[in-house]
């Protein structure tokens, strides 16, 4: 019910004064209500939970509700004078706006037409490295080592080089996240690790006879175990049986730590380790007169370096008296 308030105005007249008089009309007929939307329709595109607001005007301060005619497309979810729309999947759905009736105003309503298209993202494989890189004092590139897509996939700040061992990362970036997933559904950056071994040291390992001048043996440092007899000769007639045997160990590459030579086994008592100062590591033997052989173990090893990974061999010598 509505009330107006009306006032009757009198002007003076000959005989009688001016006088007004205000009365109170009460109406049974409300005032009509209304809703303004911010806009009637919406697209929603993209994924799935897709979301878009639409703002509610109304005159009468009546309660708001809304209802989306296809749940399965899109909902609707209200707070305050914002509605939410979400999109579930492809399709077109109404969603009705209604106001409520006050003491003053009518209900209204409105609605808002939605359209719904899912975009379907092809999924993109994550970078991972695929081929093992090895140390060979060139420069490598990522892309030797990890596969991905490159139509899809770019390394954000340009693919990169190293030439040194070591692992390093590099940041993969999708071209387009409204086409393109990552397989486990994401779309943010991925940063990959990849790395490029320690190679195995190219060397040889050579003992020889210095009075025969000879190679008595020759392994090459792959960790495997060779096995040779030295026969050293007598220097004198005292059967006091000396001699001195040469190890050389000879690397490829510049780059190495210094090897470290050990003996083991029974000769090696008799066997005394001493470097020459040039790049050759000498063991000086002497054998008792009454001793006619003793095995002894030479082990060389040498520690991992910044490029090259470390690596040991052993070889058994019998140094015989005759």
């Amino acid at each position: 019910m509505a009330t107006t308030t009306v006032t009757v105005n009198v002007a003076e007249s000959q005989n009688y004064l001016a006088t007004s008089r205000t009365i109170s009309v009460n109406s049974d007929t409300k005032q009509q209500g209304y809703i303004t939307l911010s806009t009637n329709s919406v697209t929603l595109t993209g994924d799935v939970g897709t979301t878009q607001t639409v703002t509610i005007t109304s005159n009468s301060g009546g309660a708001l509700s809304v209802a989306s005619s296809d749940t399965s497309k899109v909902t609707a979810s209200l707070s305050g004078t914002t509605i939410t729309l979400t999109s579930v999947a492809n399709g077109n759905a109404t969603v009705m706006v209604t106001v409520g009736e006050t003491s003053e105003y009518t209900s209204a309503t409105a609605t808002i037409s939605v359209n719904v298209s899912i975009v379907v993202k092809t999924k993109v494989a994550i970078p991972t490295q695929t081929t093992a890189l090895v140390y060979n004092t060139s420069s490598q590139y990522i892309y030797d080592a990890v596969t991905y897509d490159r139509n899809k996939v770019f390394i954000v700040g340009g693919a990169t080089s190293h030439s040194d061992a070591g692992t390093y990362q590099e940041t993969f970036r999708l071209y387009d996240t409204t086409l393109y997933e990552w397989s486990d559904g994401t779309t943010s950056d991925k940063v990959v690790s990849w790395t490029i071994s320690k190679a195995n040291l190219n060397s040889t390992l050579f003992i020889y006879d210095e009075h025969k001048g000879m190679d008595v043996t020759r392994l090459n440092i792959n960790g495997s175990v060779g096995n040779a007899n030295m026969y050293l000769s007598s220097t004198n007639s005292t059967y006091t049986y000396d001699d001195t045997m040469l190890v050389d160990f000879y690397f490829e590459p510049s780059e190495y730590p210094t090897p470290v030579f050990s003996a083991s086994g029974t000769g090696a008592q008799y066997i005394q380790f001493r470097y020459d100062g040039s790049n050759k590591y000498v063991y000086d033997t002497s054998l008792p007169y009454d001793m006619y052989s003793v095995p002894v173990t030479i082990s060389v090893t040498v520690p991992e370096s910044k490029n090259y990974a470390a690596m040991s061999i052993s070889v058994n010598v019998e140094i015989v008296s005759y």
